[in-house]
């Protein structure tokens, strides 16, 4: 009898083991599926916000060919309209020389700055994350050209701090563990 009984006790434990074990096994599997989803809808979820504030700066890079001259009074106060109803910190006109103006009396020089290669030869698109010289924030540039009558007469351009894209993005809570880092397509 006391044999039974310590054989019973024996598959008792040992069952209870396989099933904590399968559990355990289980809730990983299941974190893990989780997980795959949560990036894939972050990363769509950044794409288009990137999009939408590209086709924003486009946008209002056309609006701005209409003025009479992009470094008039009339085009910073429509740079100040533009920085206030968007998710960008700051904005500027970019001259065919690589200077920046904002509307804050802000000048920077970005002539020799990689991205503006780019931005002079007319082209959208989105930096490399930089330091911004502003506030020494993780930032990444969004510029497009401002073309007249078919001529390339400067660009604008607005900052976007990566902290932005990280409060827009909602991570689950893995028992408080885990980090989540935003990388380029290329790595």
């Amino acid at each position: 009898v006391t044999v039974a009984i310590l054989a019973i006790v024996i598959v008792i434990l040992l069952s209870f083991s396989k099933f904590s074990s399968d559990g355990y096994n289980n809730t990983l599997e299941l974190n893990m599926v989780r997980l795959e989803e949560y990036t894939l809808q972050n990363a769509f979820l950044i794409k288009n916000k990137m999009e939408d504030a590209q086709a924003y700066v486009e946008s209002a890079a056309v609006a701005l060919s209409y003025t009479e001259d992009i470094l008039s009074e009339e085009s910073f106060e429509m740079l100040d309209r533009i920085a206030e109803n968007s998710h960008f910190n700051r904005m500027w006109i970019v001259t065919q020389d690589g200077i920046c103006r904002s509307s804050l009396d802000t000048v920077l020089d970005i002539s020799k700055e990689e991205y503006f290669k780019d931005i002079h030869d007319g082209n959208s698109g989105i930096s490399q994350i930089i330091s911004s010289a502003y506030n020494r924030e993780d930032t990444f540039l969004i510029y497009s050209p401002i073309i007249r009558d078919g001529v390339y007469i400067g660009s604008l351009m607005g900052a976007f701090e990566v902290n932005q894209i990280s409060m827009t993005i909602e991570m689950p809570r893995f028992n408080g563990e885990g980090y989540a880092h935003i990388l380029q397509d290329t790595g």
